[in-house]
């Protein structure tokens, strides 16, 4: 979703253009339940979608790194979707508590400035330290006492994982969509819903041992279940699940042409819903354009597609004309010129 980042916002381009496409794919991969509800909410429910997470970083335990109970860090893009600023406002309020406080910041991004201001603007540059980029995330993690994170949405969230599988518990705020399915509150580690509430937690998991000692062992049991033995068997049950099940043969033949029935200037292909004969038309994905007739001209102007293979945009119904629209691209682009009446012969391809 697009800002404010929950079930009813726009969705943004890009994923919308993904969506559009499940409906022409074996299969749409989601990382999370959580997207699979939304999407099923907001577009209707599919027999396509798998759920699939990422798999966690499997980093070296060749080296002992010594932890200081005291620091905390964030390991993140400095930019606006991370809102970092949070986390910094959240550590005011630790310090005030506890003084002896460290926060170090991992990360580039276009906020790097406005961050640096913020910090000392509060007071804080004895307390927190803007570190740059690391290549090395899980040394970061292993000397911390937790990572903190205040994305406003994350389709994942991998870093949450790298961190855990160190034994490094995460504070998080909560978020759509990895924090929440990640994260088992007062397991292996916290969700929190404020910058006072994020303070607290700071404050307690720096002075209680214990409670640190069970955090870091839930969050390495909860990375040891994505691992990448795991989610790789997942994604070859997936695709076994496709070759050995439902067939997605096109029913129309390799050889089956048809013409386009009506103009358009918008780059759609229509075909009259006669002529396919009431067949499926989900498992076309892709058009060949066999023949283009550029003494056809609709506006004055002829067609500039050229023969060859399109992939499927979309195929939408316009109820009550008998004929489906078909939009097609290329090389990432979809297609909007002029198409004429009858000027393309073409076959429909799985």
């Amino acid at each position: 979703f697009s800002d404010p980042y929950v079930y009813g916002s726009s969705v943004k381009p890009r994923s919308q253009l993904i969506i559009d496409n499940a409906k022409v794919c074996d299969s749409l991969v989601l990382l999370t339940e959580s997207q699979k509800v939304d999407i099923g909410r907001q577009f209707g429910d599919s027999q396509k979608i798998s759920v699939i997470p990422n798999s966690t970083t499997i980093f070296k335990d060749d080296f002992v790194v010594k932890r200081k109970p005291k620091l905390f860090v964030v390991v993140a893009r400095l930019d606006a979707v991370k809102s970092i600023g949070r986390v910094i406002r959240s550590f005011k309020l630790a310090v005030e508590s506890d003084p002896e406080l460290v926060l170090e910041i991992w990360g580039r991004g276009s906020l790097e400035g406005e961050l640096k201001a913020l910090i000392l603007e509060l007071g804080l540059s004895g307390s927190v330290f803007m570190k740059g980029y690391t290549r090395n995330p899980d040394t970061v993690f292993r000397r911390a006492r937790a990572s903190l994170s205040s994305s406003l949405s994350e389709g994942f969230g991998l870093s949450l994982l790298e961190s855990m599988s160190v034994g490094t518990p995460v504070i998080s705020f909560d978020a759509n969509y990895g924090p929440k399915e990640i994260i088992q509150n007062g397991e292996n580690g916290f969700l929190v819903n404020s910058e006072q509430e994020c303070a607290a937690k700071l404050v307690k998991l720096a002075q209680d041992n214990s409670l640190f000692d069970y955090l870091a062992k839930g969050g390495i049991e909860s990375s040891n279940r994505y691992s990448p033995d795991l989610v790789g068997q997942k994604w070859l049950g997936l695709v076994k699940n496709l070759s050995g099940g439902e067939s997605y043969n096109n029913d129309f033949g390799e050889r089956t042409v048809f013409e386009n029935t009506n103009s358009s200037s918008s780059g759609s292909i229509f075909i009259s819903a006669s002529e396919i004969a009431g067949r499926p038309l989900d498992c076309v994905r892709r058009v060949e354009i066999v023949r283009i007739d550029r003494t056809k001209v609709f506006n004055d102007q002829y067609s500039k597609l050229e023969p060859g293979v399109y992939r499927v945009h979309s195929i939408t119904h316009e109820p009550g004309s008998f004929r489906y629209a078909i939009k097609i691209a290329h090389g990432g682009r979809q297609h909007k010129g002029v198409i004429p009446l009858k000027s393309l012969t073409f076959k429909l391809l799985s």
